[in-house]
């Protein structure tokens, strides 16, 4: 007896929704709130949005705040996209993020995928802010001054996207968190 076409469809309909389950909650990525830029060296007339200027800033680097009581273990991996003023992608960071309990005497290095060598971990603090206690991972630099920014006058409003991914079950949260900031001569 040959199988209406019907049935075989909605076989195979209820075979892929089984497979693609959503991931339980307690595995899931957490979610960052918030973004805070800082300049490398310290410049307190600068906000955490910019004006940032090319001149001046070596390195930038950013302050991704979780809500409180936000818990890694140690086998995520934050990822920042940055995106020039036109949109274009200009470049990725990534960094480890070290297990919740760590300090940074204890902090090590972690292979990252697409990485030759180890990468250093993010130690995860607490930051104070306006708006309350957050759960911090501070970034790996992010090069400015004598960097193509600089050079090809890549100046004003660019963008930063910051994403977590679990390397239990390599889930990742694009999108989770965005914030702009200005760069300019």
């Amino acid at each position: 007896m040959k199988a209406s076409p019907i049935l075989t469809s909605v076989f195979l309909a209820a075979s892929t929704a089984s497979e693609a389950l959503p991931t339980p909650a307690s595995e899931q990525p957490p979610t960052c709130v918030s973004i805070q830029v800082q300049a490398v060296p310290m410049i307190s007339s600068a906000s955490s949005r910019g004006p940032f200027r090319a001149s001046v800033v070596s390195d930038l680097k950013f302050s991704v705040l979780f809500p409180p009581g936000t818990r890694f273990e140690g086998t995520e991996v934050l990822t920042l996209k940055f995106r020039t003023p036109r949109g274009h992608l200009y470049g990725t960071l990534e960094a480890p993020v070290a297990a919740s309990a760590a300090s940074a005497a204890t902090v090590g290095t972690r292979h990252v995928n697409g990485y030759p060598f180890p990468l250093r971990e993010s130690v995860t603090t607490e930051a104070r802010t306006a708006q309350g206690a957050f759960v911090s991972i501070l970034s790996p630099p992010f090069p400015v001054g004598g960097t193509t920014i600089a050079t090809a006058s890549l100046y004003g409003y660019w963008s930063v996207e910051a994403m977590i991914e679990s390397g239990r079950n390599g889930e990742s949260r694009p999108g989770a968190c965005q914030a702009k900031f200005w760069i300019e001569r």
